[in-house]
């Protein structure tokens, strides 16, 4: 009795120790991994450079897995900033953002827990003249074809571009807003983009971005759907901010034509699939070009019919050739064993 009840208290003991070094493991894991300064400038770029910003609220925003923490400071008058001593956790992204002009301006999360970290907050003036907008390069791909269906599948992926050193605020009229016109009859419409707070909003015949564009290039690429019908597709695409270089991508085997000078015709091969690519330059804003597009595959009747078939009603089928196949094997035996009755 004396030796069990040793042995147990050398168990609990033992698992006790286990528990709290598991405890200071896990205590260790969350805590903070290090105390770093960060600091940086917030800078506003005007033509004649770049000038600081004093007196700015900045907001230094800590990610780490789920949890979203911020706290605050302000620049002084030479437009500098700094958070003294911040608790870091491990694996801790950080970013810092501003507002100026009530316009919103952020860095990248990036990882803190280098000591020194320097965040610099570049900003701009806000303008409503959209004529420093334009498309640099645009590329429409005919991504996939369904002939069951009888609809395309159309990938776009434009470079937007703010040519200018002010930040493009939309004003309050929806014409205002940053358009991309689509062709009638569109479908299936998902849109992605790399800006930061905008949304995306239907219009007629396309759709908008609600949100500022700041000077430099950003990324819009959107897909969507188009009937046709007979193997042909016909549709308009208009240009509201022009397009420095335009490629067009076909699959090999259909034929694309097109109201608009060509530059350069090439074979590209995307994904062991061949495409030709048409090159044109230079499309002025506000340009509307008239694709066409024929010999898209077309499912003849029994083709069709044999489709569906298989892929709608393959389940029944199954069923019912078993159903038959199971009646016809009872039917069988039944007659065989009336057969041997009969004869015994």
């Amino acid at each position: 009795m004396k030796v069990s009840l040793k042995l147990s208290f050398k168990i609990i003991s033992f698992l006790s120790i286990l528990l709290l070094g598991y405890s200071l493991l896990v205590v260790y894991a969350e805590s903070p991994l290090m105390e770093a300064d960060i600091n940086g400038n917030v800078l506003v770029d005007i033509k004649s450079g770049r000038e600081p910003v004093a007196d700015i609220n900045v907001n230094l925003h800590q990610l780490i897995g789920d949890t979203f923490t911020t706290i605050s400071t302000s620049t002084d008058s030479f437009g500098k900033y700094k958070f003294s001593q911040i608790s870091i956790e491990n694996n801790a992204l950080c970013s810092v953002s501003v507002l100026y002009q009530e316009i919103a301006y952020s860095t990248n999360f990036v990882s803190c827990t280098e000591d020194p970290v320097q965040f610099d907050v570049i900003v701009y003036e806000p303008t409503t003249d959209n004529t420093f907008l334009v498309v640099d390069d645009m590329s429409i791909v005919l991504a996939s074809v369904d002939p069951m269906e009888g609809k395309v599948w159309i990938l776009e992926m434009a470079d937007l571009n703010n040519t200018g050193d002010k930040t493009y605020v939309p004003g309050t009229g929806p014409m205002s807003l940053v358009r991309f016109g689509l062709p009638e009859g569109y479908f299936e419409l998902s849109v992605d983009t790399d800006l930061s707070n905008v949304e995306i909003l239907s219009v007629d015949k396309g759709f908008a971005l609600s949100g500022n564009i700041p000077p430099g290039s950003h990324k819009i690429m959107y897909q969507y759907s188009l009937s046709y019908s007979k193997g042909d597709l016909n549709f308009q695409r208009s240009f509201l901010y022009g397009v420095k270089k335009l490629r067009v991508l076909i699959p090999e085997g259909i034929t694309f034509i097109a109201d608009l000078d060509i530059f350069s015709q090439n074979m590209e091969e995307i994904e062991d699939r061949k495409y030709t690519e048409f090159i044109s330059i230079d499309l002025k804003k506000g340009d509307k070009v008239t694709f066409e597009i024929s010999q898209l595959p077309v499912l003849n009747f029994f083709n069709r019919f044999y489709t569906e078939i298989r892929t709608a009603y393959f389940d029944d089928l199954i069923l019912t050739v078993m159903a038959v196949l199971l009646t016809i094997i009872f039917v069988f035996l039944y007659k065989s064993r009336l057969k041997i009755r009969n004869n015994n």
